[in-house]
């Protein structure tokens, strides 16, 4: 680039080069408000083109989903009367005669407990800070503390309580039991909504899913 020297130009052709950077700086800032005009025309054009077709497909999904459900409903109804299964079983798994299919449909639960849950968690603490302090009661207190221990989200776990009740029956103290039966009747469980997942073994003998979400899908 040949550096100008501004000292040697006349006040004519320091004006003309002004208005040359001025014209320059002006045409720069025009050709980026036209970029950015031109993208968001672009995400616009793309985001009319594509909501459709996506909506189109979420339409397709649930007709499909609709009829897996419909397909499967005189299979259940056999299934309860054959083995008398509970009409209230949450996930039916099927599996082709050669092994080679298996599809799930149903819908799953998960353990929620309301804040009262922690009131009965306080009352088991205090009865265990009762025990006399020896071997036997400090791997007891051990049990039940991770009996009583919460997951990620902050959650109890249905089965751990189960056992916890197990261990109140066996003892003599009305705080435990009364404890526990506190975080038995803060549990609120949620089911998810209704699933269908379908799995096709490849050549090595293993369960691959068929992808039937955006997110699965590979390209």
């Amino acid at each position: 680039m040949t550096e100008v020297n501004l000292s040697a130009l006349s006040e004519e052709q320091k004006k003309a080069l002004k208005e040359e950077l001025i014209r320059e700086e002006q045409a720069r800032q025009q050709k980026e408000s036209e970029d950015r005009l031109a993208y968001k025309k672009l995400a616009n054009d793309t985001i009319l083109k594509v909501v459709p077709e996506l909506k189109e497909l979420s339409n397709r999904l649930r007709e499909v989903k609709r009829q897996v459900y419909k397909d499967f409903q005189s299979v259940l109804e056999l299934k309860r009367e054959v083995f008398g299964t509970d009409g209230e079983q949450a996930t039916h798994t099927f599996t082709s005669e050669d092994g080679k299919n298996r599809i799930a449909i149903g819908y799953r639960v998960n353990d929620k407990y309301d804040d009262t849950a922690d009131v009965g968690i306080a009352m088991v603490k205090e009865y265990l800070k009762s025990l006399a302090k020896d071997t036997e009661t400090e791997n007891l207190v051990k049990i039940i503390n991770q009996l009583m221990s919460k997951d990620q989200k902050g959650n109890l776990k249905a089965s751990r309580v189960l056992q916890l009740t197990k261990y109140a029956n066996e003892s003599n103290s009305d705080k435990f039991k009364e404890g526990v039966k506190i975080i038995q009747d803060a549990y609120k469980p949620e089911k998810t909504k209704t699933f269908v997942q379908c799995q096709v073994k490849n050549d090595n003998g293993e369960w691959t899913n068929i992808p039937l979400g955006m997110t699965e899908a590979e390209f």
